[in-house]
């Protein structure tokens, strides 16, 4: 496409009207997690600038910046994008147009260079059609003194070149990898069709946002020889039923093989270097972080996943784990060859599906099989919740296909608005004043409505001894038996994404949360809305 883009894909867009009025509500200075609110949603997409005549509406708060698309070999000439939104909301406004315009590419575009502030509507009309090529700055490489210091937090990130995101890497670099002098572990799993270079290509945009210890860009495996290999010794007809009880199960297995290549890396230098980290962090590649975790505050022996996004499981974007507890997450395809899935398929608790479509609905995703490898391992009681401070991001061509089904993202571009909403609610409490705490002074969990009220019809309307639902629900998971126990809660009690096992049941479960500023009055609890119907609120309570 020309470089004309500039300023036909933002005509096209059909989110210019009434522009003028929207621009004079734009924050001149904001954090960028104002351009992930959900008030924020509908004004930033709107905001965008057809032709230089419509800045005038913007009374400078209208922005100029170089946008590149693709990488390596792949990448095209550089052209000028053009918007009317704070300087820190520009290149989420330039990707989700692009990703309108050129869903094709929208995922490998990013800004290079710093967007800058326009003075006058002539500036931009002078602006050249093509936009110059700056070589974009690597992080700063590290010192002889912080070479000298051994980093304790190990990150390792992992997943398919096809996630690839710049913008996301950079955010892991700033608000992960930098504030806590973490080492970093990448592997890339390469699109078996995609051009020979590209495996290149990829270390090189690694090696120039994350500056990796090790990392690895490899051909992915075939579906095929992952099965034969995930299937071992086990029977047919055993493995037949772990196929058919697993949910996209050549995705689970995908994930697991990236998520042990990545340990592998990590291995490696621990055994060049002659010691172990402290701790490890895992998390997906295609993760947008608004602000960093908590890592300073998680210590000792605990294994810390982020709240929301259970999916009657646990949430598998990021976890942060004490070194003996790493092989829980990041041994999961190790377990798989030898042979945990079909024995664990005959452990799984049968309350976990009561009730369940079998046919509609494989009951084992990726969620509940993190749940699963936890309770195996016998480590449940060092599990924590801590507030999540990302959100993972859109798929290319803006939907995710799950379950077979193509499911639209967000208006911001992320795949889920309610894991966004989350993210952006946390930061924004950050941003004011809060701060985070392990001890009696954070805050809990509370959704409103109560779910375990509403739950009727939508999971176990009874058990087979006539218990309650909340006493199904909430307290059978807990049993001391084996026959009971599920640190995940069950399934058919909580299978979506905000009504979740330790939020309805445990206050979350918050190993970490938040605690309120001084100056804000005690007792009152502190609450944003969650869901696509608003119906829901979750709140912090003291």
């Amino acid at each position: 496409m020309a470089p004309t883009l500039a300023w036909e894909a933002w005509r096209s867009a059909g989110h210019m009207d009434h522009l003028g009025s929207n621009c004079t509500r734009v924050e001149r200075h904001c954090d960028s997690h104002t351009c992930f609110s959900r008030a924020s949603a509908c004004a930033v997409r709107r905001l965008s600038a057809g032709s230089p005549a419509d800045c005038r509406g913007c009374h400078g708060a209208y922005v100029l910046a170089a946008v590149q698309i693709g990488i390596g070999a792949e990448a095209r000439p550089s052209f000028w994008a053009t918007a009317c939104v704070p300087e820190v909301c520009v290149d989420w406004q330039v990707r989700a147009l692009l990703r309108t315009q050129l869903p094709e590419h929208g995922a490998s575009s990013a800004l290079v260079g710093v967007p800058r502030r326009v003075a006058s509507c002539r500036e931009v009309a002078e602006a050249p059609l093509e936009a110059p090529r700056p070589t974009a700055e690597p992080p700063p490489l590290k010192s002889a003194a912080d070479d000298a210091k051994a980093e304790s937090t190990a990150v390792c990130v992992y997943g398919q070149d096809e996630r690839l995101d710049s913008v996301a890497l950079h955010s892991l670099w700033s608000h992960v990898v930098a504030p806590f002098r973490a080492a970093v572990f990448v592997h890339v799993d390469v699109a078996r069709g995609a051009p020979n270079g590209r495996s290149a290509d990829v270390l090189a945009l690694l090696e120039a946002l994350l500056r990796p210890a090790r990392a690895s860009a490899e051909r992915t495996p075939s579906d095929t020889d992952l099965l034969r290999e995930a299937q071992g010794n086990t029977s047919t007809a055993a493995w037949a039923n772990v196929v058919r009880s697993t949910e996209a199960i050549q995705k689970r297995l995908h994930d697991f093989y990236q998520i042990d290549r990545c340990f592998r890396l990590l291995e490696a230098e621990e055994e060049s270097r002659g010691r172990r980290f402290v701790s490890v962090m895992g998390a997906r590649l295609d993760l947008l972080w608004l602000a960093p975790p908590p890592l300073h505050v998680m210590r000792g022996r605990g294994i810390w996943v982020p709240d929301g996004q259970d999916w009657g499981g646990f949430n598998d974007r990021w976890a942060v784990l004490d070194r003996g507890s790493a092989n829980t997450w990041f041994g999961r395809w190790r377990g798989v060859l030898r042979g945990f899935l079909p024995a664990e398929l005959q452990m799984i608790p049968p309350e976990t599906f009561q009730e369940w479509d079998f046919e509609a609905f494989p009951p084992l995703n990726a969620e509940l099989l993190v749940g699963r490898f936890l309770d195996a391992s016998g480590r449940c009681p060092r599990l924590q919740r801590v507030l999540s401070t990302a959100a993972m991001r859109c798929c290319r061509g803006g939907a995710c296909v799950l379950n077979g089904q193509a499911v639209k993202c967000s208006a911001h571009g992320f795949r889920s608005a309610n894991e966004a909403e989350d993210a952006h609610s946390v930061v924004s409490r950050l941003a004011g004043g809060w701060a985070w705490s392990s001890d009696e002074t954070r805050w809990r969990l509370q959704l409103v409505p109560d779910p375990l009220d509403i739950m009727p019809g939508s999971g176990p309307r009874t058990s087979a001894s006539g218990r309650s639902v909340r006493r199904f629900c909430c307290r059978l998971p807990q049993s001391r038996s084996h026959r009971f126990a599920s640190c995940a809660g069950y399934r058919s009690c909580f299978r979506g994404d905000i009504a979740t096992y330790h939020r309805a049941c445990l206050g979350g479960l918050l190993g970490i949360s938040l605690a309120p500023p001084p100056w804000r009055p005690s007792g009152r609890p502190s609450c944003w809305w969650t869901g696509h119907t608003l119906d829901t609120r979750l709140c912090l309570i003291p």
